[in-house]
């Protein structure tokens, strides 16, 4: 009879659990479904794992970086002129006037990071300061950056440019202007110019980029400016 009764609740027991787990099932995922769920997450992951690839961040913030210098030094300059009414090239430089073209690397004496040394448009002496430093319009600690030493890269490099006055009298603009790194800078043809740099990092034009840049060389790049 105890076995009897034994069997009757193991009995119940099952029908219990049978009623209970059947029921999730029916209402929980099937093994498609579970599968096509995994798939989806896997798709997802690639994407966010693409968006954050670590070397386009490091070049984002190369770009970043280095665009924030640019304002600076272009802000640095446009203040200098409207205390002296001339550019840092021209008060080193007297045979020149503020209407006249100039452009070069930033690490050039007549930017006036780097102090004068061998002309303007030559690199200066960066381990002393430059006009814009000794007269407060930029700090010291700018003569550090990496991109003014003379084993800079030009895909590390900042460059001026600042056309020259039309025959009516409106002033030249000036740019200041880098190579980006990151692929979704470079993909974006319309922040996008071209420079003429020639041996001696002389700038002597700003134009449209190339439809097509291959970026394997200084000529085949394009670069991004203050003010875009």
């Amino acid at each position: 009879m105890l076995n009897l009764s034994l069997v009757f609740f193991r009995r119940q027991i099952e029908v219990q659990n049978n009623k209970m787990f059947g029921k999730g099932l029916s209402k929980g995922f099937t093994l498609v479904e579970l599968l096509i769920v995994i798939a989806l997450i896997g798709v997802l992951s690639v994407a966010v794992l693409s968006t954050l690839n670590p070397i386009e961040q490091v070049n984002k913030a190369s770009d970043s970086s280095r665009k924030n210098d640019a304002a600076e030094i272009l802000s640095a300059v446009e203040r200098y002129y409207a205390t002296q009414q001339k550019y840092p090239w021209d008060s080193q430089d007297v045979s020149r006037s503020p209407a006249d073209a100039y452009g070069g690397n930033v690490n050039f004496g007549g930017v006036g990071i780097c102090a004068l040394d061998g002309g303007i448009s030559a690199e200066g002496d960066c381990d002393s300061d430059g006009v814009l430093l000794s007269t407060d319009e930029l700090k010291s600690a700018f003569r550090s950056k990496s991109y003014l030493r003379n084993n800079a890269t030009y895909t590390d490099k900042i460059y001026l440019f600042k056309e020259a006055d039309s025959t009516s009298g409106s002033t030249g603009n000036i740019s200041v202007c880098f190579v980006p790194k990151a692929k979704s800078n470079r993909n974006d043809k319309s922040k996008l110019y071209s420079l003429t740099v020639d041996g001696n990092d002389v700038v002597t034009a700003k134009g449209a980029c190339s439809e097509d840049p291959t970026w394997t060389s200084q000529s085949t790049s394009c670069y991004m400016c203050v003010p875009e």
